[in-house]
Protein backbone atom coordinates (compact mmCIF):
# COMPACT_ATOMS: atom_id res chain seq x y z
CA UNK A 1 0.00 0.00 0.00
CA UNK A 2 1.44 3.35 -1.05
CA UNK A 3 0.29 6.45 0.82
CA UNK A 4 0.89 10.04 -0.20
CA UNK A 5 -0.12 12.91 2.10
CA UNK A 6 -0.51 16.55 1.24
CA UNK A 7 -1.41 19.36 3.67
CA UNK A 8 -2.52 22.86 2.70
CA UNK A 9 -4.57 25.73 4.08
CA UNK A 10 -8.04 25.29 2.67
CA UNK A 11 -10.43 28.16 2.11
CA UNK A 12 -13.86 26.61 2.50
CA UNK A 13 -17.27 28.07 2.83
CA UNK A 14 -19.34 30.51 0.86
CA UNK A 15 -22.90 31.19 -0.12
CA UNK A 16 -24.65 28.61 -2.29
CA UNK A 17 -24.37 30.23 -5.69
CA UNK A 18 -24.07 26.99 -7.63
CA UNK A 19 -27.80 26.40 -7.52
CA UNK A 20 -28.69 30.03 -8.21
CA UNK A 21 -26.59 29.62 -11.34
CA UNK A 22 -28.42 26.38 -12.07
CA UNK A 23 -31.79 28.11 -11.93
CA UNK A 24 -30.49 30.66 -14.42
CA UNK A 25 -29.05 28.04 -16.74
CA UNK A 26 -25.40 28.79 -16.00
CA UNK A 27 -22.78 27.30 -13.73
CA UNK A 28 -19.90 29.60 -14.62
CA UNK A 29 -17.28 30.77 -12.16
CA UNK A 30 -18.19 34.31 -13.16
CA UNK A 31 -21.58 33.96 -11.46
CA UNK A 32 -19.91 32.93 -8.22
CA UNK A 33 -17.35 35.70 -8.27
CA UNK A 34 -19.91 38.37 -9.11
CA UNK A 35 -22.02 37.66 -6.05
CA UNK A 36 -19.21 37.09 -3.60
CA UNK A 37 -19.55 33.33 -3.64
CA UNK A 38 -15.91 32.53 -4.20
CA UNK A 39 -13.90 31.40 -1.20
CA UNK A 40 -11.79 33.74 0.84
CA UNK A 41 -9.80 33.55 4.05
CA UNK A 42 -8.45 30.42 5.66
CA UNK A 43 -11.18 28.40 7.30
CA UNK A 44 -9.90 24.85 7.41
CA UNK A 45 -6.87 22.61 7.44
CA UNK A 46 -7.06 20.03 4.67
CA UNK A 47 -5.20 16.75 4.65
CA UNK A 48 -5.63 14.47 1.67
CA UNK A 49 -4.36 10.93 1.97
CA UNK A 50 -4.21 9.17 -1.38
CA UNK A 51 -3.93 5.41 -1.11
CA UNK A 52 -3.87 2.37 -3.31
CA UNK A 53 -5.93 0.57 -0.68
CA UNK A 54 -6.64 -3.14 -0.90
CA UNK A 55 -8.24 -3.90 2.45
CA UNK A 56 -11.98 -3.76 3.08
CA UNK A 57 -13.27 -0.49 4.60
CA UNK A 58 -14.51 -0.42 8.17
CA UNK A 59 -17.66 0.93 9.80
CA UNK A 60 -17.33 4.69 10.23
CA UNK A 61 -17.85 6.53 13.49
CA UNK A 62 -20.88 8.29 12.06
CA UNK A 63 -22.73 4.99 11.70
CA UNK A 64 -22.56 4.59 7.91
CA UNK A 65 -21.46 1.06 7.14
CA UNK A 66 -19.41 0.29 4.05
CA UNK A 67 -18.51 -3.27 3.17
CA UNK A 68 -16.40 -4.94 0.52
CA UNK A 69 -19.59 -6.38 -0.93
CA UNK A 70 -21.03 -2.95 -1.77
CA UNK A 71 -17.98 -0.78 -2.45
CA UNK A 72 -14.23 -0.87 -2.80
CA UNK A 73 -11.88 0.63 -0.24
CA UNK A 74 -11.43 4.39 -0.53
CA UNK A 75 -8.83 5.44 -3.10
CA UNK A 76 -8.59 8.88 -1.48
CA UNK A 77 -9.55 10.16 1.95
CA UNK A 78 -9.90 13.89 2.62
CA UNK A 79 -10.03 15.22 6.18
CA UNK A 80 -11.10 18.86 6.68
CA UNK A 81 -10.92 20.69 10.00
CA UNK A 82 -13.25 23.71 9.95
CA UNK A 83 -11.97 26.85 11.59
CA UNK A 84 -14.14 27.33 14.72
CA UNK A 85 -14.18 31.07 14.00
CA UNK A 86 -15.95 30.50 10.68
CA UNK A 87 -19.61 31.49 11.07
CA UNK A 88 -22.62 32.42 8.96
CA UNK A 89 -23.84 36.00 8.87
CA UNK A 90 -26.19 35.36 11.81
CA UNK A 91 -23.28 34.19 13.96
CA UNK A 92 -24.17 30.48 13.84
CA UNK A 93 -21.16 28.17 13.29
CA UNK A 94 -20.35 26.44 10.02
CA UNK A 95 -20.29 22.72 10.72
CA UNK A 96 -20.27 19.26 9.20
CA UNK A 97 -24.04 19.57 8.59
CA UNK A 98 -23.44 22.34 6.04
CA UNK A 99 -20.90 20.28 4.11
CA UNK A 100 -23.26 17.30 4.10
CA UNK A 101 -26.15 19.49 2.96
CA UNK A 102 -24.05 20.73 0.05
CA UNK A 103 -23.32 17.16 -1.03
CA UNK A 104 -26.93 15.99 -0.69
CA UNK A 105 -28.27 19.01 -2.59
CA UNK A 106 -25.83 18.60 -5.47
CA UNK A 107 -26.46 14.90 -5.93
CA UNK A 108 -30.22 14.84 -5.41
CA UNK A 109 -31.81 18.16 -6.43
CA UNK A 110 -33.77 17.72 -9.68
CA UNK A 111 -32.14 19.65 -12.52
CA UNK A 112 -28.74 19.97 -10.87
CA UNK A 113 -26.41 20.97 -13.70
CA UNK A 114 -23.45 18.82 -12.76
CA UNK A 115 -22.53 16.20 -10.20
CA UNK A 116 -18.96 15.87 -11.50
CA UNK A 117 -16.63 15.06 -8.65
CA UNK A 118 -19.44 14.68 -6.14
CA UNK A 119 -20.35 11.39 -7.77
CA UNK A 120 -16.90 10.10 -6.85
CA UNK A 121 -17.61 10.53 -3.13
CA UNK A 122 -18.42 7.22 -1.49
CA UNK A 123 -19.01 8.61 2.00
CA UNK A 124 -18.95 11.84 4.00
CA UNK A 125 -18.85 11.50 7.77
CA UNK A 126 -18.38 13.70 10.80
CA UNK A 127 -14.90 13.31 12.27
CA UNK A 128 -13.90 13.85 15.88
CA UNK A 129 -16.54 16.58 16.26
CA UNK A 130 -18.90 18.68 14.12
CA UNK A 131 -15.96 20.81 12.97
CA UNK A 132 -14.27 17.94 11.19
CA UNK A 133 -15.39 16.42 7.89
CA UNK A 134 -14.03 13.14 6.52
CA UNK A 135 -14.70 12.43 2.84
CA UNK A 136 -13.85 9.23 0.98
CA UNK A 137 -13.53 9.01 -2.79
CA UNK A 138 -13.77 6.05 -5.14
CA UNK A 139 -10.75 7.36 -7.04
CA UNK A 140 -8.10 10.05 -6.70
CA UNK A 141 -9.73 13.40 -7.50
CA UNK A 142 -7.24 16.26 -7.89
CA UNK A 143 -9.64 19.27 -8.00
CA UNK A 144 -11.36 18.29 -4.75
CA UNK A 145 -11.23 21.86 -3.43
CA UNK A 146 -13.72 22.93 -6.10
CA UNK A 147 -16.33 20.66 -4.54
CA UNK A 148 -16.38 22.67 -1.31
CA UNK A 149 -15.82 26.18 -2.64
CA UNK A 150 -19.45 27.06 -1.82
CA UNK A 151 -21.80 25.68 0.79
CA UNK A 152 -25.45 25.63 1.73
CA UNK A 153 -26.49 26.59 5.22
CA UNK A 154 -28.30 23.43 6.25
CA UNK A 155 -30.56 25.28 8.68
CA UNK A 156 -31.74 27.64 5.92
CA UNK A 157 -33.36 25.01 3.70
CA UNK A 158 -36.25 22.66 4.35
CA UNK A 159 -34.77 19.66 2.60
CA UNK A 160 -31.09 19.39 1.68
CA UNK A 161 -31.92 16.70 -0.88
CA UNK A 162 -34.06 19.08 -2.92
CA UNK A 163 -33.31 22.81 -2.86
CA UNK A 164 -35.02 23.53 -6.19
CA UNK A 165 -37.66 25.69 -4.47
CA UNK A 166 -35.15 27.60 -2.33
CA UNK A 167 -33.22 30.79 -3.10
CA UNK A 168 -35.21 31.75 -6.17
CA UNK A 169 -34.98 35.48 -5.49
CA UNK A 170 -32.38 35.73 -2.70
CA UNK A 171 -29.68 33.88 -0.79
CA UNK A 172 -30.57 34.45 2.88
CA UNK A 173 -27.16 33.47 4.26
CA UNK A 174 -23.49 34.25 3.72
CA UNK A 175 -20.10 33.30 5.12
CA UNK A 176 -18.27 35.80 2.95
CA UNK A 177 -17.29 39.48 3.43
CA UNK A 178 -20.57 40.58 1.80
CA UNK A 179 -24.14 39.32 1.90
CA UNK A 180 -27.11 39.88 -0.39
CA UNK A 181 -29.53 42.58 0.70
CA UNK A 182 -31.78 42.26 -2.33
CA UNK A 183 -31.84 40.82 -5.82
CA UNK A 184 -34.01 41.43 -8.87
CA UNK A 185 -33.64 41.44 -12.64
CA UNK A 186 -32.78 45.13 -12.34
CA UNK A 187 -30.05 45.07 -9.71
CA UNK A 188 -28.17 43.17 -7.01
CA UNK A 189 -27.43 44.91 -3.71
CA UNK A 190 -24.69 43.60 -1.42
CA UNK A 191 -23.78 44.89 2.04
CA UNK A 192 -20.94 44.10 4.43
CA UNK A 193 -21.32 40.96 6.52
CA UNK A 194 -20.71 42.16 10.11
CA UNK A 195 -20.09 38.59 11.29
CA UNK A 196 -17.39 37.82 8.73
CA UNK A 197 -14.53 36.16 10.57
CA UNK A 198 -11.78 37.09 8.08
CA UNK A 199 -10.05 40.34 7.22
CA UNK A 200 -12.13 43.44 6.51
CA UNK A 201 -12.67 43.57 2.72
CA UNK A 202 -12.27 47.34 2.56
CA UNK A 203 -14.05 50.64 3.10
CA UNK A 204 -17.00 49.94 0.81
CA UNK A 205 -20.11 49.24 2.89
CA UNK A 206 -22.47 48.54 -0.02
CA UNK A 207 -22.17 47.32 -3.59
CA UNK A 208 -24.91 47.82 -6.19
CA UNK A 209 -24.59 45.79 -9.37
CA UNK A 210 -26.73 46.82 -12.34
CA UNK A 211 -26.85 44.77 -15.57
CA UNK A 212 -26.41 46.59 -18.88
CA UNK A 213 -27.14 45.39 -22.40
CA UNK A 214 -23.65 45.91 -23.81
CA UNK A 215 -20.30 47.60 -23.26
CA UNK A 216 -21.34 50.87 -24.89
CA UNK A 217 -24.32 51.13 -22.56
CA UNK A 218 -22.09 50.42 -19.57
CA UNK A 219 -19.65 53.17 -20.54
CA UNK A 220 -22.47 55.64 -21.16
CA UNK A 221 -23.92 54.89 -17.73
CA UNK A 222 -20.55 55.51 -16.06
CA UNK A 223 -20.08 58.77 -17.92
Amino acid sequence: MRITKRSSRYAALAVGMAFIAASCGSDSKTSNATTGATTGGTTAETTAATTAATSAPQTTAGGAVTTAATSAAAAMTLTMDINPKAVWDDGSPITFADFKCNLDATLNTPGSLSTAGYDKITSMEQGTDDHQVVVKFSEVYAPYKNLFASLFKAAAVKNCKDVSADMKDNIPFSAMPYKIDSWSLDQLVLSKNPKYYGNDPGIVDKIVMVPKADTDTEIASLV
